[in-house]
C-alpha cells in the first residue's frame, strides 16, 4: 500500500505540472500567432504602400506620356499651318 501511495502522490503532483505546461504552451503559442499576425499585418501594410507607389510612378509615367503626345500633335499641327502657308505663298509667287 505505501508504494500505491507514493504513485497517487507522484500522480497528483504532475498533474498540476502538466496543466500547468498545457497553459503555458496555450499562452506561449497565443502570443506568438498574435505577434506573427501583426507581423503579416505590417508587412501587407509596406506591400500596399509599395503597390501604391508603384502605381504612382506609372500614372506619372502615363501623364509625361500623355503631354509628349500632347507636345507632338501641337507641332505637328504648327508644321502643317507653316506647310500650308508655304504652299499658300508659293502658289502666290507662281501666279504673279
Amino acid at each position: 500500500m505505501a508504494r500505491g501511495s507514493v504513485i497517487a502522490a507522484q500522480k497528483s503532483t504532475e498533474e498540476p505540472i502538466v496543466k500547468f505546461s498545457k497553459i503555458a504552451v496555450t499562452i506561449v503559442t497565443s502570443l506568438l500567432n498574435k505577434n506573427l499576425s501583426q507581423l503579416i499585418l505590417k508587412n501587407l501594410q509596406i506591400l500596399r504602400n509599395v503597390n501604391l507607389n508603384i502605381l504612382k510612378f506609372l500614372e506619372s509615367i502615363n501623364n509625361f506620356c500623355l503631354s509628349l503626345s500632347k507636345i507632338g500633335l501641337e507641332v505637328s499641327y504648327q508644321l502643317s499651318v507653316i506647310s500650308y502657308q508655304l504652299s499658300v505663298i508659293s502658289y502666290q509667287l507662281s501666279v504673279h
